[in-house]
């Protein structure tokens, strides 16, 4: 897409998608000599005019004869105005006489195919009556096949009724998009993914509708608010309407009665009302009328029948035009209603205290402290953060601060949610009250403000003040959490062993989170996935609590389980709904981990492209809510990912960024992957696996066995089997699931260089979904078979691996290397071909690999002569890599 244009002009004409079974049946009419025409219909903003021209278009492209006419309210002042460019010049005469006028075109629209002419009439229903009647003769002598667009909701003239009710025309209604239609739409139009939750915000406000979200998209990308990073699109501020957008729904609106108005004004300010209540306030006719016209809706829920605004957009025009004082009356007077009727509905205490806020800024200070208790439930922490404040300037209280704190820390504002929560402890009245302060206390310190020693001295000394054994048991749980999240699970098991075997519901509800990370760390990933799923569902059966995790903290640690343990399409549909789950309960940092493994699998799936789409969105998510903690894992992850696809340059600008950036040590040893990787993408194998051995040692050291196997093949992975399948094969004894057991046996025949046992890790690998890996096994099989003379073995084997490779997205890794040489290059020779491809001297390349210059001018003779070829600049397509 050129740079440079205006945005207008840039996204013009947006594509159609989700229409292909509509289109389909536009098609099959047409070819039907028993159909006439088809009419489209419609709300406004649906796409029936895109659908329509696409059609024609279509059809113009078979050779078909084509027109277009657009008919409005002005043309309809003019008889034949809106059809005067396609009829000959005298027909004018004969306006009068219906009949003497048909025959008088009939000749204009009659072809010599005798097939009939295509006429698209865009909002066919504003046709004026000599118009329709000359079309209707026209259809009726097949002289002409009708494509016309109908808006639903408008009044329709009987001509127009009369058309569908025969079987001679088909009608087809059009509905909104549905979120997967939206979701290509976008894409398509953007040239890249949406974030999920900027997605889910633009489906929300749009409900689908092509035009709705064609205008709102324009208007953020104008005001710089849809911005794209890395190649994923999100947005930066709130969706801005455009004007035309405001005029189309004014349009739609504006035409009311007052009294109309004055309940469509109501359900702007409030939401939605019961309709009992309405009924008191104005006539069912009218609000019959209103459903009718599709300016309101109706729906049950339970035994309440509520009445909401047809569309949210409805709602944002009715508002920004509400005058304060009118929107202070409506929303005052809704609340003293409710209130008076009893707020028995469960989130009434919610919706009038947000009223009297908006309205006056104040309410009563229980009603505050309720509303936001069930905002913190809702998780809707922006919320809670204005409840609590204003409960808090009314009355202090330790449960105040604390829902103060707990937002604060969730809106990414941590020293704000220090100073509230440390201030929160003078006024707990019992332990019941100081536990959960200083419980979330520790959060911040940790992941927030990055301090876990500090959260671990706070939750000791509050240990030593406490008698309460509940108490105690909830604090060593968040503590072994902490401990966990700073890389040491064996110091967290051994924390949670002091809990004893039957702790309190909610202490065995936070203790599983530790528990079941721990586990996993330390390669026993069946034992956490299955804490993992019981702590989400005693989660779950223990309902709402304040100072508690999210829920999803237990499905994210599944999803890693699943994934350590080689169930990798588990992995992937757990992280898909957790992900979907974290954007319906807006938790930034929920879906920054499911974002995180969505991309940690499809990175073992050998996916590169589609991990680095999940990366980069982690670490925009991380960036945007200023959620600092796990940002470095994230850009590491990335430029994994980057390396992985061959961009270099890529990689190590994740790296820069990363480079400064503060660290807790969760996954600590992994963050080297992605100076690794970023070494091998530049062909350096031999710091690349100094690398990835230092770190594999460091995890080795803190008893995090699944990174340790995870770096240790990847060592092999880059030609080093010989030094770690030992390892592998202790790690593989230790370890559950079938993961690390591929892992050992690929180090094993490689350090053997055994064909056979080759390409039996390579369908291993296959059966598990990590088809990169299957891939490099595969060619490696080839060389060794060839290296044996089992050329047919070998051509098979490269065959197999040329199939998965065609799944991998274009990865590019040195076990992907394909050299066309009747005769294998040794590995020595592949690592001084890969540097003098990357442009190393000779001198560089022998200082880099401890070799004199000859040595390294011998084997590059060599390398030529297997290769074919005469020069450097010939070695990277001869070695079938970019770089």
């Amino acid at each position: 897409m050129p740079e440079g244009l205006p945005v207008t002009s840039r996204f013009a004409r947006w594509p159609l998608v989700d229409r292909s079974d509509e289109l389909t049946d536009l098609l099959a009419a047409l070819d039907d000599r028993a159909r006439s025409g088809v009419l489209l219909c419609g709300p406004a903003g649906v796409g029936k005019t895109r659908l329509a021209d696409e059609f024609l278009a279509v059809a113009e492209g078979s050779g078909r004869a084509c027109g277009r006419a657009t008919a409005s309210d002005t043309a309809a002042q003019v008889p034949l105005g809106a059809l005067a460019h396609l009829l000959p010049s005298e027909v004018g005469r004969n306006r009068c006489d219906a009949v003497a006028l048909c025959n008088g075109v009939l000749g204009t629209f009659r072809l010599a195919d005798q097939r009939p002419f295509v006429l698209l009439v865009d909002d066919l229903h504003l046709l004026d009556r000599t118009s329709l009647t000359l079309l209707t003769q026209l259809v009726d002598a097949r002289a002409v096949f009708l494509i016309g667009t109908v808006r639903t909701g408008e009044p329709i003239p009987d001509a127009v009724s009369a058309l569908w009710r025969g079987d001679r025309m088909v009608r087809i209604d059009l509905t909104e998009l549905s979120f997967a239609g939206v979701e290509q739409l976008l894409c398509v139009v953007l040239g890249g993914p949406l974030e999920a939750g900027a997605k889910a915000d633009l489906y929300a406000i749009t409900r689908g509708n092509p035009l709705f979200l064609r205008e709102l998209v324009l208007g953020a990308l104008t005001a710089g608010r849809l911005v794209a990073e890395r190649g994923v699109w999100r947005l930066t501020g709130p969706l801005v309407s455009t004007t035309p957008l405001t005029e189309l729904v004014e349009a739609h609106i504006g035409t009311v009665e007052p009294a109309e108005r004055s309940v469509l004004d109501l359900l702007a300010a409030v939401g939605h009302v019961g309709l009992s209540e309405l009924t008191g306030m104005v006539p069912m006719d009218r609000l019959e009328r209103l459903e009718h016209n599709g300016l309101v809706t109706v729906l049950t829920d339970g035994r309440r029948t509520e009445v909401r605004l047809a569309h949210p957009l409805y709602a944002e025009v009715l508002r920004s035009q509400l005058p304060v004082l009118t929107r202070r009356r409506l929303l005052l007077a809704h609340a003293d209603r409710v209130q008076r009727a009893g707020a028995r509905r469960p989130g009434d205490p919610l919706r009038i205290a947000t009223w009297r806020l908006d309205a006056d800024g104040v309410a009563d200070p229980e009603l505050l402290l309720a509303a936001t208790r069930m905002a913190r439930y809702g998780h809707d922490f922006a919320a809670v953060q204005r409840l609590a404040t204003a409960a808090l300037a009314q009355r202090d209280t330790a449960e105040g601060r604390l829902l103060l704190g707990e937002a604060l820390y969730e809106l990414g504002r941590f020293a704000e949610a220090e100073t509230a929560l440390a201030g929160a402890e003078p006024f707990a009245v019992d332990e019941q009250d100081l536990v959960p302060v200083i419980a979330t206390r520790m959060r911040n310190l940790t992941w927030g403000l990055l301090d876990a020693n500090e959260a671990l001295r706070v939750s000791a000394a509050a240990r030593e003040r406490i008698g309460d054994r509940t108490g105690t048991q909830e604090l060593l749980a968040i503590e072994a959490r902490v401990q966990v999240y700073i890389g040491l699970p064996g110091t967290a098991l051994r924390t949670l062993s002091l809990l004893g075997d039957e702790p309190e519901p909610r202490t065995a509800v936070l203790a599983a989170v530790p528990r079941a990370m721990a586990l996993v760390l330390l390669g026993r990933n069946e034992s956490g996935l299955a804490v993992a799923r019981r702590g989400l569902a005693d989660h779950t059966r223990l309902g709402d609590q304040l100072a508690m995790v999210h829920p999803s903290t237990h499905l994210v640690i599944e999803v890693q389980a699943l994934t350590e343990a080689g169930r990798l399409v588990e992995a992937g549909e757990r992280a898909t709904h957790g992900h979907a789950l974290a954007v319906r309960d807006r938790s930034a940092i929920a879906r920054i981990w499911f974002a995180y493994h969505l991309g940690r699998c499809a990175l073992l799936a050998g996916r590169p492209a589609t991990a680095h789409r999940w990366y980069a969105e982690a670490v925009a998510l991380c960036r945007d809510n200023n959620y600092p903690w796990p940002q470095r894992l994230m850009l590491s992850a990335l430029a994994t990912a980057a390396a992985v696809e061959g961009d270099a340059a890529g990689a190590q600008r994740a790296l820069a960024e990363a480079a400064d950036l503060p660290d807790i040590g969760y996954l600590r040893a992994e963050q080297e992957l992605g100076p690794a990787w970023t070494a091998a993408a530049t062909g350096d194998l031999v710091e690349a696996r100094r690398i990835l051995r230092a770190a594999a040692d460091e995890a080795a050291a803190s008893d995090q066995l699944s990174s340790e196997a995870w770096l240790r093949h990847d060592l092999v992975r880059l030609g080093d089997a010989g030094n770690v399948h030992n390892r592998l094969a202790d790690l593989a004894r230790q370890s559950e699931g079938t993961l690390v057991r591929a892992y050992a046996a690929h180090a094993k025949a490689a350090a053997d260089d055994d064909p056979g046992r080759l390409t039996a890790a390579s369908t291993r690998f296959e059966q598990l979904g990590v088809l990169l890996y299957a891939a490099e096994a595969a060619l490696a099989a080839g060389r060794a078979y060839r290296r044996n003379g089992q050329a047919r073995q070998a051509t098979r084997s490269d065959n197999r691996a040329a199939a998965l490779i065609e799944t991998c997205q274009d990865a590019q890794t040195p076990g992907l290397l394909k050299p066309a040489a009747a005769v294998p290059l040794t590995r020595r020779e592949s690592e001084i071909a890969v540097l003098a491809a990357n442009g190393a001297t000779s001198k560089e390349i022998a200082v880099t690999l401890h070799l004199s210059t000859r040595t390294v001018d011998n084997h590059l003779y060599s390398v030529y002569a297997k290769l074919g070829v005469t020069r450097r600049a010939e070695l990277a397509t001869a070695l079938g890599t970019p770089h």
